[in-house]
């Protein structure tokens, strides 16, 4: 009974947040923008497959203010810097460059590369397999005020089976929660966004190189640790596309092994959840907690729904099933992810 109550009320506090972060957003004042100037930094490594969906998107960005893009390649050995390098050649406010040295390879020495290369004052990043909305600058420029220093923005990526893609949807609400309530937990590197002074007081990613993958993870808990304020963008989606088949086991393991650069309190906190989701169904068995059991869901249905809102995705009938399953798949993940060893592209 304890268990039940205790996630309950937890799940209540982000259920509340989320509905205030919807309210929020529609009654935000009317765009007067395009003031803001930005810097879209994108990494590349043998993504020729993807450039023309990326570059055609690129192309149809409506914003009427000022920006750049630049891109880096980290050594690609298909065709992917002789098509980055056709693209630049379309537009003075287009730039390519390519990491040389063999000593400083991988996505965080291009991204700390391309940054130093940038000359405007907000950093937008996302990736090489990413397909950006024509509006995307436009909700940066609003939402980019006021003391925000870093805006974390939705990313799903497009799987063709509904699980796949209510994942997607999960953990951006997951995302949104926490930031709204001022305690972000993660982020996503294929739409983030965030003030290059601020970068650079908090020492942008040196100390950082070490680590195999998660540097937008790693970066936010630094805007955070220097109580930098963090927003959460819920739209426009950037999307991206799933990896090939034989890459998707090794970028699970890779994504959920990064919970270990997590905060000592956000590691505690999740681990405390994961002790009540198993101590919970043992309540309801001896105890027979059933109108308990039945609040709970409620609320943790509602929070899907909510959060469903906020992102403007469609709430489907299935979402509402896998909302029961998805925390226990959540911590199988996390807990197997521990145990066994990943690759990736960038290495």
């Amino acid at each position: 009974m304890i268990a039940t109550i205790i996630l309950c009320t937890i799940l209540l506090f982000f259920l509340l947040v989320l509905i205030v972060a919807v309210i929020s957003n529609r009654n935000k004042t009317v765009y007067e923008g395009c003031n803001t100037r930005f810097s879209i930094i994108i990494c590349c490594k043998n993504e020729e497959q993807n450039l023309e969906g990326l570059f055609n998107s690129l192309k149809n960005l409506k914003y009427s203010g000022e920006y750049e893009i630049i891109l880096i390649d980290d050594n690609s050995t298909d065709n992917s810097f002789e098509m980055m390098s056709e693209f630049c050649s379309e537009s003075q406010y287009y730039h390519v460059f390519r990491l040389e040295e063999k000593s400083q390879q991988g996505k965080k020495y291009a991204l700390q590369y391309g940054i130093e290369k940038s000359k405007h004052e907000w950093i937008a990043l996302t990736d090489a397999d990413c397909i950006v909305p024509t509006d995307w600058l436009d909700e940066l420029d609003r939402n980019a005020k006021g003391q925000v220093s870093m805006l974390i923005g939705y990313s799903p990526e497009v799987y063709k089976t509904s699980f796949q893609y209510f994942k997607q949807v999960a953990t951006a609400i997951n995302y949104a929660a926490s930031t709204y309530a001022g305690i972000p937990v993660s982020c996503n590197g294929r739409n983030l966004i965030f003030y290059k002074n601020v970068f650079n007081e908090v020492g942008g990613l040196n100390g950082l190189f070490q680590y195999p993958a998660g540097e937008d993870k790693l970066l936010m808990q630094r805007f955070k640790q220097h109580k930098k304020r963090i927003g959460y963008l819920p739209y426009p989606p950037v999307y991206t596309f799933p990896v090939e088949k034989d890459l998707l086991k090794h970028q699970n393991l890779r994504r959920y092994g990064v919970f270990k650069l997590s905060t000592i309190p956000w590691i505690l906190g999740m681990s405390l959840i994961g002790l009540l989701l198993i101590l919970i169904p043992i309540e309801i068995l001896f105890y027979g907690n059933y109108l308990l059991a039945i609040l709970l869901l409620f609320i943790l249905e509602s929070y899907m729904i909510i959060g469903c809102i906020l992102h403007r995705e469609k709430v489907r009938f299935i979402y509402l099933l896998f909302t029961i399953v998805f925390p226990y798949y959540l911590g199988f993940q996390i807990i197997r992810s521990g145990f066994k060893k990943w690759k990736w592209k960038w290495k």
